[in-house]
């Protein structure tokens, strides 16, 4: 999931600087390249295509353009719905699950409790991340990058995404986020196929489905 040009530039940086071993430890604690405990059948991603001699990259190029999405990394929303909440957690991993109750219509049901799968990330890195996505949204340089993705009144993080594909094709719209920021309910990942950057199409989507979500929450 490819961001802006020049934010592409530090996440090369910061991936070069973690290492390829580092780096894809970390991608892979969050649920990259392996498969999430799922009621349905999920597809695992990856970070590289495993056949390359720096901890599966080919090369430093490799490893570096991966840092901001490209490469050979394949994502799915579910995947990225779920490090949204990881980071949401403070670093602990849930496993995600189709529903959160279960019962016969008219009733509350019995609660589905969610699965840790452990602490993924510090929580003071979690933190960081998480402040970097509210300011991605509602700092001075949104209204360009993930700024329509904003519940008013509401703490929002996300961070909006560009998959680049091949010459001639509309890249892969991207946003994933969470809310609200300092007390978190709901974390959110959409992908709008050929839908050009992410702040054209999936950022004011996601826009939409928060606020929706939001008025849905504060009426019940």
């Amino acid at each position: 999931m490819c961001s802006s040009d020049l934010s592409n530039v530090w996440f090369a940086h910061a991936a070069l600087a973690a290492g390829a071993e580092a780096f894809a430890g970390t991608a892979a604690r969050l649920g990259v390249g392996r498969a999430l405990p799922f009621e349905l059948p999920v597809a695992d991603g990856q970070l590289s295509d495993g056949d390359g001699p720096l901890a599966g990259f080919t090369d430093r190029v490799e490893l570096a353009s991966s840092g901001y999405g490209q490469g050979e990394v394949l994502v799915t929303p579910l995947q990225m719905a779920t490090i949204a909440a990881t980071i949401a957690n403070g670093g602990e991993l849930i496993a995600p699950r189709l529903v959160d109750r279960i019962g016969p219509p008219g009733s509350e049901g019995t609660a589905i409790d969610g699965r840790s799968l452990g602490r993924v990330l510090d929580a003071s890195v979690a933190a960081a991340i998480g402040e970097a996505m509210r300011r991605a949204v509602e700092g001075p340089y949104a209204a360009a990058l993930a700024g329509g993705a904003a519940i008013p009144g509401v703490p929002t993080a996300g961070k909006s995404g560009s998959a680049e594909l091949g010459p001639g094709e509309e890249p892969h719209s991207w946003f994933v986020g969470f809310a609200p920021a300092d007390a978190p309910r709901i974390a959110i990942a959409v992908v709008v196929e050929h839908g050009g950057y992410g702040a054209d199409r999936a950022v004011p989507l996601a826009g939409r489905l928060l606020r929706a979500w939001w008025r849905a929450e504060d009426a019940g």
